[in-house]
């Protein structure tokens, strides 16, 4: 059981790095050298109509439609080619116009009369212009430039293109004529109404313009985006019957060409090799798992020749263990004219305890020593007293019995070390024989 969480382990452990690769390089593969096509809707309005005649015949706000393809370069650029159609559309207004004529006639009965003749007339003229234009265009992501990834994306965008417009204008005439006839014997009024559709002034125009885009996008999936646009196209030519500048709004829907690397059979194909791959990885551990049962037996033999030889040497030292020939020396030392065993020099009477109660048939000699100056008779007493303190400690610190403890002072000597201070020392001397 434990093996087979081992593997398991093993198994999601290889795949964590493919899922950080893909998290890593979604960009990459989406924005990096691949083609997207996309279609866009929104509204437009413009300003500042070159006109010889009126400047408002045009409605403040008409519909708008474009078709573009893109190509991504680098996920922080991309170029593109885009079409688009604008309406500007006519306002329709009318023109009222009015007229009054007066006339004297002699009939032919010689009488005199005067006919009044009062024309009022309506001028509807329609002039709707159908833009189409077409442009090359550069988009720089400006998340990318500040190191951001993820699939929300905004690109800032420039670029030159042409627009060709035409009018098929028509104008509309609705007149109304009063007539009054008035003699010296009657009054005779009569009305006519009628109304006239003519062909008005057909026109053509056409400009370059510069477009400033920017364009909010989202990655729904891998292969489709939506987005919302502004943008504003500058005019620079004074052409008769062109805006100078033209802004639209809108979304826009793009269909990128990633399948290679996000449609379903290429997405399938992945995971089928990532299961492939896993598959040859736990094949292999499981493999590596029945090799290290083999070795697990193997050493377990092994293990148990090395306890038995282990016993067998045990008891060998068992036998041996109170016994030794070359005694054991450790030195403490003492400071000038004192014998008190300082924190420093502990360890090795506690080092002497240990072999002490390690072969409870050894015994302890301990000689004192003092240095060369002071009295002799000083010193001799020094000697005395430093070899008691370690026996003190022994006895009342380790639980070392007194009868193992062979105490005696050496008084002077300059015969230990050659650094005198040195000799100032108690020498302990562990052994069996």
């Amino acid at each position: 059981m434990r093996y087979s969480k081992h593997i398991l382990t093993v198994a999601l452990a290889a795949m964590l790095p493919g899922a950080a690769l893909n998290a890593q390089t979604y960009n990459d593969t989406v924005r990096n050298n691949t083609w997207s096509v996309y279609g866009y809707g929104g509204i437009s309005t413009h300003h500042g109509l070159r006109s010889e005649t009126k400047t408002d015949i045009r409605s403040v706000y008409a519909p708008s439609f474009a078709l573009g393809v893109k190509y991504n370069i680098k996920p922080w650029i991309r170029v593109g080619l885009e079409a688009g159609y604008t309406l500007l559309k006519s306002k329709n207004e009318s023109t009222f116009r009015t007229e009054a004529t007066k006339t004297d006639y002699v009939g032919s009965n010689k009488n005199q009369y005067t006919q009044t003749t009062e024309e009022m007339a309506v001028l509807i003229d329609n002039h709707d212009q159908h833009v189409v234009s077409g442009d090359l265009n550069v988009d720089i992501n400006l998340l990318r430039l500040f190191k951001a990834d993820g699939k929300f994306n905004i690109w800032l965008g420039t670029g030159v293109g042409y627009l060709w417009g035409w009018d098929r204008g028509t104008q509309t005439v609705m007149s109304s004529s009063n007539v009054l006839d008035k003699t010296t014997e009657s009054v005779d009024k009569w009305t006519a109404t009628y109304g006239i559709e003519t062909p008005g002034r057909d026109t053509n125009t056409h400009g370059l313009f510069i477009p400033g885009r920017i364009s909010f996008e989202y990655d729904i999936c891998p292969l489709w985006t939506i987005g919302a646009r502004a943008e504003y196209k500058y005019l620079p030519l004074d052409n008769e019957l062109t805006p100078k500048g033209i802004c639209n709004a809108g979304l826009s829907l793009a269909y990128n060409f990633v399948g290679k690397y996000y449609g379903k059979r290429a997405v399938a194909a992945r995971h089928q090799a990532d299961l492939d791959r896993l598959n040859t990885e736990i094949n292999g551990l499981r493999k590596a798992n029945n090799d290290l049962d083999g070795e697990k037996a193997r050493l377990t033999v092994e293990l148990a020749k090395t306890i038995d030889a282990l016993n067998a040497a045990n008891k060998s030292l068992e036998q041996a263990r109170n016994r030794f020939k070359d005694p054991i020396l450790y030195p403490v030392f003492f400071q000038l004219d004192k014998t008190v065993i300082t924190p420093q020099q502990k360890p090795n009477v506690a080092a002497a305890a240990d072999l002490m109660k390690k072969y409870p048939n050894a015994k302890l000699v301990i000689k004192g020593y003092a240095s060369t100056e002071g009295p002799l008779d000083h010193n001799q007493d020094l000697s005395v007293n430093r070899a008691a303190a370690v026996t003190k400690m022994l006895v009342e610190e380790y639980g070392i019995s007194a009868d193992r403890i062979t105490s005696e002072g050496c008084g002077v000597t300059a015969d230990l070390f050659e650094v005198f201070e040195l000799n100032r020392v108690s020498m302990l001397y562990v052994g069996t024989e």
